[in-house]
């Protein structure tokens, strides 16, 4: 295993990225996660725009940058923080951002975001044992990495926090397996940035459920075989050398591809998901 993660990155990353020359591919954590199912679908980007569910998580890393005293009760705060970022933003904006999606809503749809965001907030300042002080919040909410400034290859994954060698990640939904994909992911990026982690902590707001893992060479191993897979894949597929592979199962059902994929539509035939203890054939 490598011990100079930023060489063996370059080693591996950088003649996909002089491949793909002036385009983009983008490489992030839950496009890796989801290669295993269908790399058709993983590298597909579904993004309809900014909902509530997926403002909050922005909302939160903004309310936690401008609490970090600890001094302020974080759900309260959520809300002016709303109305501070809806005041700097463009509810017209061609490519909006967070605020300028909090813009176009009225004060109370900004009240129903702040609310969510609010609690979040507060779950993830709690699995610190002390206020986050002189933490670091990724406001953001991402670290990225390019083998070559010049190319359209960019790797990425989510982060919150960072204190010392502690990184910490939000997630929705229950813990699972895909916690030690989260922690490998953030610390991997983290590492390709030279900077050294020694924990990553995946908070799960939602049940206060609290995952620690320790960074070691087979966690970064394990993810960097991942990206390197998942890169080789979308960049193959970007620059027409070979499609994605497409392969059927029960995740096809909502799939946006599903009407040109011949794979998918034999599988959702033969395996019809079941609503009210009815049968409901995609």
């Amino acid at each position: 295993m490598p011990s100079d993660w930023v060489g063996e990155a370059r080693r591996v990353f950088l003649p996909l990225a002089m491949r793909v020359g002036g385009g983009f591919v983008r490489v992030d954590a839950h496009t890796v996660g989801r290669m295993d199912e269908c790399p058709a679908r993983a590298g597909f980007s579904d993004w309809t725009g900014w909902d509530a569910a997926k403002a909050r998580r922005q909302l939160t890393l903004a309310v936690l940058h401008r609490h970090k005293d600890g001094t302020t009760d974080l759900a309260a705060a959520a809300l002016d923080v709303a109305d501070e970022l809806a005041a700097e933003g463009n509810a017209g904006a061609a490519r909006p951002r967070v605020g300028d999606w909090l813009a176009s809503l009225d004060r109370a749809g900004r009240a129903m975001a702040a609310r969510e965001a609010g609690w979040w907030a507060a779950a993830v300042a709690g699995s610190l044992t002390r206020p986050l002080g002189r933490s670091q919040v990724i406001t953001d909410g991402s670290v990225r990495w390019q083998p070559d400034r010049d190319t359209g290859l960019t790797l990425t994954a989510p982060l919150d926090v960072v204190r010392g060698g502690l990184l910490l990640v939000s997630a929705a939904g229950p813990p699972g397996p895909s916690d030690r994909h989260r922690a490998g992911a953030a610390a991997l990026l983290w590492a390709l940035l030279r900077r050294e982690a020694a924990e990553v902590v995946v908070v799960h707001p939602t049940s206060r459920v609290r995952v620690r893992m320790r960074v070691d060479e087979a966690l970064l191993q394990e993810s960097f075989d991942a990206y390197a897979a998942a890169a080789t894949a979308l960049v193959q597929a970007a620059i027409g050398a070979e499609p994605a592979a497409r392969l059927p199962g029960r995740w096809c059902g909502g799939c946006p591809l599903l009407a040109d994929c011949p794979e998918g539509q034999d599988w959702c035939a033969t395996h019809p998901r079941w609503v009210g203890g009815l049968p409901l054939r995609a």
